[in-house]
């Protein structure tokens, strides 16, 4: 037949570690002197090839002028045609 036993615990002493102080330490300021090299530049490089100095190309304006003109005719379209079933 099995038999239980009480677990037996002893009594441990908590071990204590005194706190350390460290001095602080001064360290002398230092100053770096500013870099004077650009990570970019304004203005384009002599041994650049193209002309376009950074430009965005934007393309023709014809595009635009077509597209407008087919809005301002289907404006006129739709407003003269309502005009007319109204009289």
């Amino acid at each position: 037949e099995p038999t239980t036993e009480a677990p037996t615990t002893e009594p441990v002493e908590p071990t204590t570690v005194a706190p350390t102080t460290v001095e602080p330490t001064t360290v002398a300021p230092t100053t770096v002197a500013p870099t004077t090299k650009k990570s970019t530049s304004d203005s384009a490089t002599k041994d650049s090839s193209n002309s376009s100095n950074g430009t965005v190309k934007t393309g023709s304006a014809s595009m635009a002028v077509i597209i407008l003109l087919v809005l301002v005719s289907a404006t006129a379209a739709i407003y003269f045609a309502r005009r007319r079933d109204k009289e």
